[in-house]
């Protein structure tokens, strides 16, 4: 609990709500809850990344900004992608292209990586956004251009009518009515559905990345995003 950044006592407080929401996802742990559950999200995400990945590649010009470079999870030990196998058997029972390499293969793939890595798990079919923001600027630009109207104001509540909501309450007191309302705001999803009357188990965490400052020739010899099981004792 305690991560040395005195935010302990904070996340203490949050436990009662932890606890009820991994009681709640136990059972859809189990192997053949965890299929079914699988089984449908690639059903739906597989289609609707690739149409969707099309239409902005065409609509958009953001060729630049979505990129097909694999991903790799490299192990210091030569035994590491078995630890995963279950998950990775999920991955290809759905269709997910999944390659087991050697020390030889990561250094063919990653010249620029250390010899201490000697197993890897790759996944050339994995894609990622080197820019985020810039992605949603310009399908923000893209939507508005069709016709979309983007107002910036604060939700803090719901008039409630009786098929749902009629009107998104505002800050300052102003009232927007609505006919649908498609609830994307990220951490502050959960606070928003508790006042339409849905409880779901969300929680707000601080993500972590490390930077590295090397040769820019070293590189731009990395074709696909890495992450290692481990790190190097000094």
């Amino acid at each position: 609990m305690d991560d040395g950044s005195g935010r302990s006592a904070d996340r203490a407080a949050r436990l009662p709500a932890a606890r009820t929401a991994l009681a709640a996802a136990l059972p859809r742990r189990q192997p053949q809850a965890a299929c079914r559950g699988d089984t449908g999200g690639h059903a739906l995400a597989a289609p609707l990344h690739i149409r969707v990945l099309r239409a902005v590649d065409q609509a958009t010009g953001c060729e630049d900004l979505l990129q097909k470079r694999g991903q790799l999870f490299v192990h210091e030990t030569a035994d590491g992608p078995s630890k995963g196998a279950y998950g990775l058997g999920l991955r290809r029972e759905h269709g997910v292209k999944v390659d087991i390499l050697d020390a030889d293969e990561i250094r063919q793939l990653e010249p620029a990586w250390r010899r201490s890595f000697k197993s890897a798990v790759y996944l050339p079919e994995q894609g990622q956004c080197p820019n985020p923001g810039r992605l949603v600027a310009r399908l923000a630009e893209h939507a508005a251009r069709q016709g979309t109207l983007i107002i910036r104001a604060k939700v803090i509540g719901f008039d409630m009518g009786a098929n749902g909501p009629s009107a998104l309450r505002l800050v300052g007191g102003g009232r927007m009515p609505v006919e649908t309302v498609a609830l994307c705001a990220g951490a502050w999803s959960g606070d928003l559905a508790r006042k339409l009357g849905d409880r779901i188990p969300l929680e707000s965490e601080r993500g972590y990345h490390i930077m590295v400052r090397g040769p820019k020739r070293t590189c731009a010899s990395r074709r696909s995003p890495t992450t290692a099981s481990s790190l190097p004792r000094r």
